[in-house]
């Protein structure tokens, strides 16, 4: 979250219904002031939600979070149930074989050693130049890798340290530890969680409280063309969306924004016969080394319950594309369907076991924590800082996991 609110302003403009949207709206409300909030949609809740299939429930984003005391509570205030993880093994595909542990002992020792001792020579900006200083080429290609693909899309080539996790980021002649201690964080008591009936009703029970509390000022379909001209704005839009309502205003800072990009996807959950051999565990992320068509797979029904209509029923979702196959989102959907497919056979030999696939595209998925996406940002806090009352909020902005999100919007006006 970048900017902040005029305190004595009470009126404030929620621009974008979608996840973050509907957080800064909820807390805004509860936090005494007199919230608005338009979203150009018809349907509130941006990449998430949740579709109901004869098999079973699947996701168009996100699946999971870690639940905070604050997420929990949430949930609690909307009436919604929790469901706690029943595993919590993960695995990482090496050499066609799932794995717990990908690393040798000796690697793995190697890695340690280097991570906690190995000082950094330079001011590393992309993770692959951090992990050069501070880990091994096995750490980086099948812990780092699959790591920061399952989470951005991307490979260390293209992450930077300081915009995904600026507590490891490395002055020269730093250890790894030297950072953490630089910049001590809080820990928190969390669990892995799902919403029972998925995510999708969260933003249904969002959208069903700020209709009864902001009554006419909860507008959906309505496209917004220019800032309003008063009161606090939150601008809680992609951050290109962001540069076309900043073009007249901050013409330095909609530049930097338009620069910002984000990675494609393809996610398909899909339901199988229980012979399917579909191990027990979270899922399985898959390093590019691999020379897979996809980068990981999450197994729905062995992590949460209710995910599936029956017992003889599994329920995975296969994620592809990101920076390492962004054209897959163009494909036929039956292409994309026999990319699964083959890909399902692959790992667990389960293609004959197949009874229902339900395929999203996302064009443009996840932000790309880079160096431009950094820039933004700086060039953000500098004017932002000098004027109260605009505020960028968003999955660009510096959260980009639920969790994260909704700790940000919580702290808005309080």
């Amino acid at each position: 979250m970048i900017g902040r609110l005029n305190t004595k302003e009470k009126k404030v403009t929620v621009i974008g219904g979608g996840i973050s949207g509907l957080l800064a709206a909820y807390y805004l409300h509860r936090h005494g002031y007199e919230v608005t909030l338009l979203e150009k949609q018809k349907q509130a809740g941006g990449l998430i939600d949740t579709i109901m299939t004869p098999y079973g429930l699947a996701e168009k984003a996100a699946h999971s979070f870690l639940a905070t005391p604050s997420m929990v509570s949430l949930a609690q205030g909307l009436g919604l149930k929790l469901l706690r993880a029943q595993t919590r093994t993960r695995y990482i595909l090496r050499d066609g074989q799932l794995k717990r542990m990908p690393l040798s002992p000796k690697e793995a020792f190697h890695a340690v050693w280097r991570f906690l001792f190995s000082r950094a020579q330079s001011d590393a900006q992309t993770f692959a130049q951090w992990a050069k200083e501070h880990l091994n080429e096995s750490a980086m290609n099948y812990l780092l890798n699959p790591f920061l693909l399952g989470i951005f899309g991307a490979t260390a080539e293209n992450i930077s340290v300081k915009a995904a996790f600026p507590r490891l980021a490395t002055f020269p002649g730093e250890r790894v530890w030297d950072a953490l201690r630089r910049t001590p964080k809080k820990r928190e008591k969390t669990f892995l969680a799902a919403f029972e009936k998925g995510t999708g009703s969260l933003v249904k029970a969002l959208s069903q409280d700020l209709t009864l509390k902001l009554g006419k000022n909860f507008v959906l379909g309505k496209a917004v063309e220019e800032l309003p001209r008063s009161g606090n704005v939150v601008l809680c839009v992609p951050a290109y969306e962001a540069a076309r309502l900043l073009q007249k205003k901050h013409k330095a800072l909609a530049r930097a924004l338009e620069k910002v990009n984000y990675n494609p996807f393809v996610q398909a959950t899909v339901f199988l016969e229980k012979r399917a051999e579909i191990p027990k565990g979270v899922g399985v992320l898959i390093p590019p080394q691999e020379k897979r068509k996809i980068l990981g797979v999450l197994f729905n029904s062995h992590t949460f319950a209710y995910r599936t209509v029956s017992q003889e029923l599994h329920s995975v979702s296969v994620f592809a594309g990101g920076s390492l196959f962004p054209e897959i989102v163009s494909l036929k959907e039956s292409e994309i369907r026999e990319i699964i497919e083959e890909e399902l056979a692959a790992l667990f030999h389960a293609r004959k076991y197949i009874r229902h696939m339900e395929i999203v595209r996302w064009h443009k998925g996840i932000p790309l924590y880079n160096e431009d996406l950094r820039l933004a940002w700086d060039i953000a806090e500098k004017l932002l800082a000098q004027e109260e009352g605009l505020i960028l909020f968003g999955n660009y902005t510096g959260e980009i996991s639920l969790r994260g999100l909704e700790k940000k919007a919580s702290q808005l006006g309080s």
